[in-house]
């Protein structure tokens, strides 16, 4: 008998599409810079009160022991969110152990979740068909949201990666149950794999912990004959996040004010669809269900009688949809729902019969095409993220040399082609919450971060004169997040200034959505003049008076009071 050769062109594309994933993801990786949270966790959270973990200068003393992370991470459980288990991970990865060992674990990571997401979805008698994988990894690599970051940051990594990794792990456990019952030691390591997939990221946990409780509630059987031991320890660790004190002073913090409960349900509703759509991979399962449909009479609906994964991923789906409409998520919490998106499409398209040489030309020469398609992409978005790092290293190294703070912002004009891709330096925000890990981090606090583009620059060089002033009487004008006034035209007295709103409304343009329906629904709640706070900034040989501006009303005028 004679046996098949270990390495076929198809088994070869499959080892360099691997390969190339795993050392793309650690380029993309490895040329970035530490923002926002990556800067926060290099410190040890040191706080009293939730309000302090967001917005106080509590970032004094670096990661350095275990000890430091476990000290830390009892007040990030107490006063910030759950998630101690992944932040513990990142934490110790940001001061004990070096971050670029983390950066090779999330390659290894990336490569496990493609050989996972093809294990799961692809019957054993495909895998040797390179396109899955090729599929699958372009999936993975450019159709999920957040694309930029949400792999390559040790922040979004820990957060995104792990959970998706382990909960593809749990789910290729819960298909091989269909078939046979696990041994003791086997539903004790399934147990402890659930539990720790429950207490990474309540936007995986909570809607695959509901997807398999729907489905279990039908078919109670098979939860009593071994469900139990994916289920149970998955709630127990989700359980362990969300009675985290943080959450729950995170929940009173942000409580808004009163409004209609019918509007908030529209407006959640509107904003979870729309984050839906923005998915690329929503697309490309609607083509799937289409096509399967279409051309190869395939309906979804038998699919979900006949198919246990797909039917449970459905559920999954429809949960997680709910929760974050319930909790207003962000683009990148979607990242779960386009993974089970993925495992969803891959399911239909395996389903389609089809016959197919897996040793023909012409597979091999598309599989190739493909691979040096992706290998080239890939590429040019690596080294257009190593010229935005340094971009930002010299950003840092001239923020360090600046006296006052003042940083242009001027980051290179990137093609088309990989914008999309490569992360953009995200401190340039109009809130100030961004900018007091950057301080901390490279000037211990001793000056604030003030970045500005090339034309509000012009401030910093003595041109002020040729912006547009506010009106109402007082030298100010708008650059960056700030107001601007040399501190002569103001005289001795710094105090006392007054911002003069435009009235609201339901069009205007910086607030969200939820807020527009607010505005329009009580526009007196809103009052049209309030106190601004000042601050006093040397510039070169001139010292300025700067007001934030207002992160969401619209500022009319500065008077004084």
């Amino acid at each position: 008998m004679t046996k098949s050769p270990r390495f076929t062109p198809a088994r070869i594309i499959i080892i360099l599409t691997l390969l190339s994933a795993g050392l793309f993801t650690y380029l993309r990786s490895h040329y970035r810079e530490l923002v926002l949270d990556e800067i926060t966790y290099q410190y040890v959270i040191e706080t009293d009160h939730y309000k302090g973990f967001f917005l106080d200068p509590i970032l004094h003393n670096r990661i350095e022991t275990l000890s430091d992370v476990f000290r830390s991470q009892v007040n990030h459980y107490i006063y910030g969110n759950g998630r101690a288990l992944v932040h513990i991970i990142e934490q110790i990865f940001s001061g004990v152990l070096p971050m670029e060992l983390y950066f090779v674990l999330g390659a290894f990571m990336m490569m496990g979740l493609i050989v996972a997401t093809i294990r799961l979805c692809v019957p054993t008698v495909q895998r040797q068909n390179p396109l899955w994988w090729l599929a699958t990894t372009i999936a993975i690599m450019y159709l999920f949201p957040y694309i930029h970051r949400i792999w390559y940051s040790i922040n979004y990594s820990c957060n995104y990666l792990i959970p998706a990794l382990l909960g593809t792990v749990v789910l290729l456990f819960f298909k091989q149950m269909e078939n046979h019952t696990p041994r003791k030691w086997q539903m004790f390591f399934i147990a402890t794999l659930s539990f720790l997939f429950g207490a990474t990221h309540e936007g995986f946990s909570i809607p695959l912990g509901g997807g398999l409780f729907f489905y279990y509630l039908i078919n109670r059987k098979e939860f009593l004959r071994c469900g139990w031991c994916i289920v149970i320890p998955m709630y127990l660790g989700i359980l362990s996040m969300l009675l985290s004190p943080g959450n729950w002073a995170r929940a009173a913090s942000t409580q808004a004010e009163y409004v209609s409960p019918i509007v908030t349900l529209i407006t959640h509703i509107s904003v979870g669809i729309s984050w839906l759509v923005e998915v690329p991979m929503f697309w490309v399962m609607i083509f799937a269900i289409f096509a399967a449909k279409v051309f190869y009479k395939i309906s979804l609906k038998a699919l979900l009688k006949t198919e246990r994964l797909i039917s449970t991923l459905s559920l999954s789906l429809l949960c997680g949809l709910v929760f974050y409409i319930i909790i207003y998520a962000y683009s990148y919490a979607y990242t779960s729902l386009a993974l089970f998106m993925l495992f969803i499409t891959l399911r239909i398209f395996v389903s389609i019969p089809y016959r197919l040489n897996l040793s023909c030309r012409r597979l091999i020469t598309i599989s190739s095409a493909l691979l040096g398609l992706f290998i080239i992409s890939q590429g040019l978005i690596a080294k257009d993220s190593r010229l935005m790092a340094m971009y930002q290293r010299d950003m840092i190294e001239r923020y360090i040399a600046s006296e006052s703070g003042v940083v242009l912002n001027d980051p290179p004009k990137l093609p088309f082609y990989t914008h999309p891709f490569v992360t953009i330096w995200p401190i340039y925000r109009n809130y100030p919450i961004n900018e007091l890990p950057f301080s901390a981090a490279y000037s211990e606090y001793r000056k604030g971060c003030y970045i500005l583009n090339p034309q509000e620059y012009e401030v910093v060089t003595g041109n002020i004169n040729k912006f547009e002033k506010c009106p109402g009487g007082t030298p100010f004008v708008q650059a960056g997040r700030y107001f601007w006034a040399e501190l002569d035209s103001l005289g001795a007295d710094t105090s006392g200034f007054v911002f003069n709103y435009f009235p609201v409304d339901f069009y205007h343009r910086n607030a969200p959505l939820i807020l527009r329906f607010r505005f329009a629904l009580s526009p007196d709640r809103y009052p049209l003049t309030e106190y601004a706070t000042a601050d006093t900034v040397k510039l070169g040989h001139k010292d300025f008076v700067i007001i934030p501006i207002p992160e969401i009303r619209k500022v009319k005028a500065i008077t004084r009071k």
